[in-house]
């Protein structure tokens, strides 16, 4: 059966990948016009089961092309192609054809359309996530929350998973902060100001990503705060290690040695060895 699947699929890519590649090339120039050719096109998008998942697959493969890491080249070719998935309700399609993408294919692709009128079907999936702590499935809810720009959904889905522990990769959190269609910035701040250690740690990632410069003073106090306790944790230790990091990346006139001097005075050796051995990483 899979094998057949796949043959018939491929079969479908020879057969309309041409054209679908000539509708996409007019789509993301905004020379579609409504014809004859066209209106045949788009029939067969809605009733040709290979046909429309093809048009999925080379429409996901554009928008890869489009989203690079400079979002202002294509800006404009990217917007036409998510109208035109706006204009025909290309969503449906996919959750037509979820059995046949599977579940987390499913969320990924709708994530990339970016409709909001498939954000019952995130909620939906936020439900089940939260039933079977499924972490992968709590990863494609927040990128479908992200990428649609639903910021209080994704702030509140955000932070529980962060407190619980879901999702352990920071990397991954910080990608979903990047992902997110609007400003995360000022949410973040407010983190990083105020939050707990496990939060600030992912906040001043984010801010480092995206080389956000503004917090070295709030860094130097952080880490003389850090330097008040006489027990520590591995959080906190990653805690210092990053604030040393983003003084290093951002403040120039940032000088380890007298911190190292400062910390040598101190009972507790723990921060003294991290700094001995982040000198010798150098």
């Amino acid at each position: 059966m899979f094998k057949y699947r796949l043959y018939r699929e491929r079969r479908m890519h020879r057969k309309y990948g041409l054209i679908i590649e000539n509708l996409l090339d007019q789509i993301s120039e905004n020379k579609y016009r409504y014809n004859e050719q066209n209106n045949e096109i788009e029939n067969k998008l809605f009733k040709n089961k290979y046909f429309t998942i093809v048009f999925i697959k080379r429409f996901l493969s554009r928008i890869k092309k489009y989203s690079g890491k400079d979002k202002t080249l294509y800006h404009r070719e990217k917007k036409y192609l998510l109208n035109y998935a706006w204009k025909t309700k290309l969503y449906e399609s996919v959750i037509n054809f979820s059995k046949f993408f599977g579940e987390y294919n499913t969320l990924a692709i709708l994530s990339v359309i970016r409709d909001k009128r498939s954000l019952p079907i995130f909620e939906e999936y936020e439900t089940i996530f939260l039933r079977k702590k499924n972490t992968i499935l709590a990863y494609y809810v927040l990128l479908g929350y992200a990428r649609i720009g639903e910021m209080e959904r994704f702030k509140e889905t955000f932070t529980y998973i962060i407190n619980h522990r879901e999702i352990t990769s920071e990397e991954m959190y910080v990608g979903l902060l990047i992902s997110f269609n609007g400003d995360v910035s000022s949410w973040q701040e407010k983190v990083l100001l105020h939050d707990n250690i496990n939060h600030k740690i992912i906040a001043l990632k984010y801010f480092m990503e995206i080389r956000q410069d503004k917090y070295t003073m709030f860094c130097l106090q952080e880490i003389q705060h850090l330097l008040e306790y006489d027990k520590i944790d591995s959080e906190q230790i990653q805690y210092f290690i990053l604030l040393n990091q983003y003084l290093e990346t951002f403040y120039p006139s940032y000088n380890r040695e007298e911190l190292m001097s400062q910390v040598s005075n101190l009972t507790n050796k723990t921060f003294l060895a991290i700094l001995e051995s982040m000198e010798v990483l150098v």
